[in-house]
């Protein structure tokens, strides 16, 4: 972190301790060295290091006061490959909500969803669940997400609460959307679908 108006560094990452979960080398330091920026809500910036040297795909979030490097809530380890800055992932491997509020991620168990502003997990799918992989959010919060072996099923969930509002969806009918206006489309060899993301069971059809 830099002041623009002076060029003076404010704080960096090699002058806070690394957050709980990522492994150190023989010099207290991390031993992956990778360090993402995935977002930056509102004063705060989201971090992830990489857990360990022999970990690949294992990263720990955790948030940091933009002005003092002081971590801000609890870290948490999350596995998942790709580009983090991506909110439209087709691996399912990291998302963020359109708000910047939320984002979610592969583990172990299927997903994980938790609030970008202080890396709070709101829930997390455990052993056992039928897992599933995260696709894509909708501007009201909506979920969507692939279940099967060959991730042949999506499902749509709220993402709060982890409720599910829809299943036996098909994967290719995961809607994207048109953030300015709020609506869902997707094309199938019918047409092409729209609805209002307010009202995700409504659709109608244009050529």
């Amino acid at each position: 972190m830099s002041d623009l108006a002076t060029g003076e560094k404010v704080w960096s990452t090699a002058d806070v301790t690394p957050p709980s979960g990522v492994e150190l080398n023989e010099i207290k330091q991390p031993a992956s060295g990778e360090i993402r920026v995935l977002d930056v809500p509102d004063g705060k910036i989201l971090t992830s290091w990489g857990a360990g040297a022999f970990t690949r795909h294992t990263w720990v979030t955790a948030t940091y006061d933009m002005t003092t490097g002081k971590q801000i809530g609890a870290a948490a380890k999350y596995t998942y490959t790709g580009a983090t800055a991506d909110r439209i992932n087709s691996n399912g491997s990291f998302i963020r909500s359109p708000d910047h509020q939320l984002a979610a991620s592969s583990t172990e168990n299927g997903t994980a969803v938790w609030q970008l502003a202080d890396g709070k997990e709101i829930w997390a799918q455990r052993a056992g669940e039928n897992s599933m992989t995260p696709r894509r959010f909708s501007p009201n919060g909506v979920l969507y997400g692939t279940v099967g072996a060959d991730d042949t099923t999506a499902l749509a969930i709220e993402s709060r609460t982890k409720k599910v509002l829809a299943k036996n969806l098909r994967p290719g009918n995961i809607p994207l959307f048109n953030e300015p206006s709020g609506y869902g489309y997707f094309g199938t060899d019918s047409g092409l679908f729209v609805f209002p993301s307010l009202t995700t069971t409504s659709t109608k059809s244009s050529p």
